[in-house]
């Protein structure tokens, strides 16, 4: 693990850069159903997909400082989450991306870990905005995404190799550290 490849931690989470020993917990994960249906259009993946994913995310942290990390619970070995920054698109859009075991939605750690991520973003990375797509029919991916401070900016028919209509947001680092996409503090 390089230095352009930090762990990051949250409230309850611990994120580290997604690593060789990822790949069978991390293609467990997203073969569970409801991740993969709308994170990769329907369908599981293939182990050397997966494979291709945790390399590239290697060299993007080398290249850009940006990858994808293994979300954990302190103490706890197993994957539960995958969050970071990929290419997507042709010309390619760097987004975030965010994935949770199903068990755990509805607490908020996908918008915990999210938040951590982009943080590292603005602030260790250096981008000027942050981007983030999902499915239409996806709301609860962009209720993660307005919970961030995110904005819609604009949706798209399906492109190719994708199955429905793309809605777009973004926040802007100025946005971010205005405090968009901050838990409200207890009280307030």
């Amino acid at each position: 693990m390089s230095a352009s490849a930090p762990i990051l931690r949250s409230e309850r989470l611990e994120l580290t850069p997604i690593g060789d020993d990822d790949r069978e917990p991390l293609q467990a994960l997203l073969s569970l159903e409801p991740v993969y249906r709308y994170l990769l259009d329907g369908s599981p993946p293939e182990a050397a997909w997966v494979a291709s994913v945790v390399a590239d995310s290697c060299d993007d942290f080398a290249r850009r400082g940006l990858g994808l990390w293994a979300a954990r619970q302190p103490g706890d070995p197993a994957l539960i989450g995958l969050v970071g920054f990929r290419d997507f698109y042709d010309p390619p859009v760097e987004e975030l991306l965010y994935a949770l075991h199903p068990d755990l939605w509805g607490q908020r750690m996908a918008s915990e870990m999210a938040r951590a991520a982009i943080e590292h973003a603005f602030v260790a990375a250096g981008r000027e905005r942050v981007r983030a797509s999902t499915d239409l029919p996806n709301r609860d991916s962009l209720a993660v995404m307005l919970r961030l401070g995110m904005r819609e900016t604009g949706r798209e028919p399906a492109p190719p190799g994708f199955k429905w209509e793309q809605i777009h947001c973004e926040i802007a680092r100025a946005e971010w550290q205005c405090g968009a996409g901050r838990p409200a503090r207890e009280g307030t």
